[in-house]
């Protein structure tokens, strides 16, 4: 059985500064670099897919089941051809974009401990 507390005197002081430094703003920042980082991700997915088709062909026919089975509406209309085509290419920028993404939400959390803490 849990044992329902109180807040304490730590927990009102945190929460005030919490309201204080606008943390709900700051918090949705980061979710909202956090987010953007899941695009770089996908067009990466998409690159390995793209080097496991070119490679083998019964890959290329699991990849095919796989999409229909997960996107069935999609599946016909996604050019596996071509994304094994671009693979180079979209690995390159999802690596980046993924990094880019990555620091910006290192630094959107950063900078929201900076600003919780009063440090700088």
């Amino acid at each position: 059985m849990a044992v329902v507390r109180s807040p304490g005197p730590g927990e009102a002081l945190a929460y005030g500064r919490y309201q204080e430094k606008r943390g709900g703003f700051l918090a949705g920042a980061t979710t909202f670099v956090a987010f953007l980082s899941f695009f770089p991700l996908v067009t990466l997915a998409f690159s390995v897919a793209g080097y496991e088709a070119a490679i083998s062909p019964h890959a290329a026919d699991w990849l095919r089941t796989g999409f229909k089975s997960v996107l069935p509406g999609l599946a016909g209309q996604l050019p596996l051809d071509s994304i094994a085509k671009a693979r180079a290419d979209a690995g390159i920028a999802g690596l980046v974009g993924l990094l880019i993404a990555g620091l910006g939400g290192v630094n959107s959390v950063r900078q929201g401990l900076h600003v919780i803490w009063g440090r700088r």
